[in-house]
């Protein structure tokens, strides 16, 4: 069953996603029950955390997986989420759907401190099944960008953390022009706003992929309605949240981000097994986290 964003109340989001799309068979095989938890990535040679440069920026690990402030959903709607652990973000995979629905990251500013280039090398993740994980050419020729959950430039401290951001279980079906812009200026906001808050564990950032439009071209892979992401600050205990539709949006100011703004209790109506913050916080407000971080570039 494709599952829309008719419950989330914001009136602009409602506006610019598109109709429901008809319901139709879902046509994967997977008899998941429980949640996996999958570690470590491919690609990884060595201890995530072995060498002295990667030691001294990476937040804390707990076999092989982030020690996170925020927990991390472990179902989207009722539909049980593989935990893949990457070391320097963790991803909740889902096998009905073929994408991920959200990732996870403690982010500090040491890690914002390297030159590491982009290494571009999407790849499958060969920890799935074969018939139950995207593939490059799901997305050659489609029209979306491989757009990044765990953004790629917040791992510039690490080699081995940029190659595991372009893992095909890291990206999923983004319109570009959101992908380039709207999207570019929030991962910016998100790294000025680990700098200013430098908590010791670092800033947690979820971002992650909502409802369903369709599919990619081999009818496997969900193409999300839209994509979301909060920051959390345990010591501030104060948190952000913003929903983005997967349509073409121009590049905007600080203050036009606010119209895609929502409290958390809103968010969690729409996504009832998205887990609470771990403090008391006031969820039926708007978040109030790093207000001067934007306008960004883009």
């Amino acid at each position: 069953m494709k599952r829309t964003l008719t419950s989330l109340t914001l009136p602009l989001l409602l506006a610019a996603c598109s109709a429901p799309p008809t319901e139709q068979a879902v046509t994967t095989s997977t008899t998941t029950t429980e949640t996996v938890t999958i570690t470590p990535a491919p690609g990884t040679t060595t201890d995530p955390a072995s060498t002295s440069t990667d030691q001294a920026a990476a937040p804390a690990t707990e076999d092989g997986c982030l020690k996170l402030a925020y927990p991390l959903p472990i179902s989207y709607k009722g539909d049980p989420l593989n935990t893949l652990c990457n070391g320097y973000y963790t991803a909740g995979y889902s096998e009905l759907d073929q994408l991920t629905r959200v990732t996870a990251e403690q982010l500090t500013p040491n890690m914002l401190e390297g030159n590491t280039s982009r290494t571009d090398d999407f790849r499958e993740d060969d920890r799935l099944h074969s018939t139950l994980r995207p593939t490059l050419n799901d997305y050659a020729g489609s029209g979306y960008d491989r757009g990044h959950l765990a953004p790629a430039a917040d791992f510039k401290f690490s080699p081995t953390a940029m190659s595991q951001s372009f893992l095909l279980s890291n990206v999923a079906p983004q319109n570009p022009e959101l992908n380039q812009g709207p999207w570019a200026g929030l991962e910016s906001a998100t790294r000025a706003c680990a700098r200013e808050t430098a908590e010791p564990g670092g800033l947690t950032v979820l971002t992650g992929t909502l409802g369903d439009t369709g599919k990619l071209k081999d009818d496997q892979v969900t193409i999300p309605a839209a994509f979301f992401k909060l920051w959390y600050s345990k010591e501030k205990n104060d948190y952000r949240l913003w929903v983005l539709p997967n349509t073409s949006l121009p590049k905007m100011s600080g203050a036009e981000y606010r119209k895609y703004e929502v409290p958390l209790h809103q968010f969690r109506e729409f996504w009832s097994d998205f887990p609470g913050a771990p403090t008391q916080l006031a969820e039926q407000q708007y978040g109030t986290l790093c207000p001067g971080v934007m306008p960004l570039k883009q």
